[in-house]
């Protein structure tokens, strides 16, 4: 083991130091109380004020009034100022009652003991550099203060420096994150460019889909028109065939409808020209789901096995989860959806058609590109790239996590409080190839998993921040996690929310 000097090693030079920083902050502060002393009392003013209007002092005041003027300069010149223009009486007043006699004699007292003890404090001050001094000549002392401070500052320094690198490998982290993501959008996009262009390796139908949209608004309906005079119009696709049907049914729309359906969102436009059969019905069961108090403030409410991504309205192997996630967040930011947090009432109607909705729609979307899609679960990028004709989406970070690890922010409840700090939230997770979403407003946190949880569908689970571990624990044994398998967290932002 290395020595540094007598009993002092490498193992305990931390808790040496901070023993020497105590020593250090201990002599600072009296130090600051000898340079910036209690501020004067109204009896000690008035004395003041009263012996300066005097021409001639006594040997003892003079002694205090000069030592006052070592400790108070800055007052005793605005004292001066006072007498000057006869002020003397204000300082009188304010020592009332006290009479002119009886406040002199109280100042002066007590201006004498603060006088002696700073010269007591300034004594002991130079009784212990000289002692210090002669230790260090003697070599008897441990250290000198002068260089217990300096390895205090450098340690200090030294801790500083750790924390900035702890923060910069965080920085690249991220740093190397985005680009990442943004090479596999510009990949992705360069592929599609590619599919564009080639018209041999791409067959006709794949090319149609590249232009698909769920919008049904007249002016993407025009678009389309346009897109077929100038590009494909030549090649007489029999695909398009139904859309010539579907557009001669709008020629005579007027302009002022095709304004007012101009102004209206994509999304709004889905939810109110396509029906999608989400109103719950009394007999489906959906008017009785009653939430069950799992632990602390932690709610769970479990829709019947009719209501999940693989099986609502008769769909089947739907792999439409991140699309279903990442739609529900972009309500959950628009619409008043307030958390419940009682078991007694059912719960609301409002939840019950958003999560249905969003069901609907994510499938919807899923479906129309199932064939050009992987038959694997889609990441949040991808989600986004298909909804962008709907919502706008961005991926801001993604975080690697699991429920316990030994670097605390790797874990689920320290990214979650880290996420979830403000007034609305939204972070998808993705383990075992399933995606969920997290949302958060105020104090309170929601979860969402639209897939099967037998006997049950979807499940919705409540609870506050207060309660964040209780709270993801419930979900890991919910959802049959590993606390130690590694998932990912991705926190997404809706421009246009």
């Amino acid at each position: 083991m290395i020595q540094l000097m007598g009993d002092l090693s490498i193992n305990d030079i931390d808790e040496k130091i901070s023993d020497w920083m105590r020593d250090v902050k201990d002599i600072a502060k009296e130090q600051e109380l000898c340079h910036k002393p209690p501020p004067l009392s109204s009896h000690e003013r008035y004395f003041l004020g009263a012996s300066l209007e005097k021409d001639e002092l006594s040997l003892e005041i003079k002694s205090i009034c000069e030592a006052a003027g070592l400790l108070f300069s800055k007052t005793l010149k605005s004292i001066t100022k006072k007498v000057c223009d006869h002020g003397l009486r204000e300082l009188l007043l304010s020592c009332s009652p006290d009479d002119d006699i009886t406040a002199k004699n109280i100042g002066k007292e007590s201006l004498k003991s603060r006088c002696l003890d700073d010269l007591q404090r300034r004594l002991m001050f130079k009784h212990f550099a000289i002692a210090q001094l002669s230790y260090n000549m003697g070599k008897c002392a441990d250290m000198p203060i002068r260089t217990k401070r300096l390895v205090v500052e450098k340690w200090m320094e030294t801790k500083r420096f750790d924390e900035e690198q702890d923060l910069l490998k965080r920085e690249m982290s991220n740093y190397l994150m985005f680009y990442k993501t943004l090479v596999f959008r510009l990949r992705q996009r360069n592929n599609e460019l590619e599919s564009l262009h080639s018209d041999n390796d791409v067959d006709e139908p794949l090319l149609l889909r590249t232009y698909a949209t769920l919008s049904r608004a007249p002016s993407i309906k025009h678009g389309k028109i346009a897109l077929i005079k100038r590009v494909v119009l030549n090649r007489n696709i029999e695909e398009f065939e139904q859309l010539f049907d579907d557009l001669s049914d709008t020629e005579s729309e007027s302009d002022g409808d095709i304004t007012d359906h101009d102004s209206e969102s994509d999304v709004d436009e889905i939810g109110s020209n396509v029906s999608l059969n989400i109103l719950p019905e009394k007999e489906n069961g959906l008017e009785s789901i009653i939430g069950e108090l799992a632990c602390g403030d932690v709610i769970c409410w479990k829709f019947p096995a009719s209501v999940s991504q693989s099986t609502l309205a008769g769909n089947d192997e739907s792999n439409a989860c991140s699309i279903i996630a990442t739609l529900l967040g972009y309500k959950f930011l628009t619409n008043e959806l307030d958390i419940q947090d009682d078991t007694i009432s059912p719960l609301c109607l409002t939840w019950i058609n958003t999560v249905c909705e969003c069901i609907s729609i994510g499938n919807m979307v899923y479906n129309t590109f199932r064939e050009n899609l992987p038959h694997r679960y889609l990441s949040i990028e991808e989600a986004a790239e298909l909804l962008s004709g709907l919502i706008n989406v961005e991926v801001v970070n993604i975080f690697p996590i699991r429920f316990t690890d030994p670097y605390q922010p790797s874990t689920i409840v320290a990214q979650l409080a880290h996420l979830m700090n403000s007034d609305k939230s939204v972070a998808q997770l993705i383990i075992h190839e399933r995606t969920s979403v997290f949302l958060s407003k105020g104090s309170k946190n929601v979860y969402f998993d639209s897939h099967l949880h037998p006997p049950y569908g979807a499940v919705l689970v409540s609870g506050s921040m207060l309660n964040l571990h209780d709270f993801c624990s419930y979900i890991w044994n919910l959802e049959a996690h590993d606390i130690h398998e590694f998932g990912n967290l991705v926190h997404t932002t809706y421009p246009d929310a």
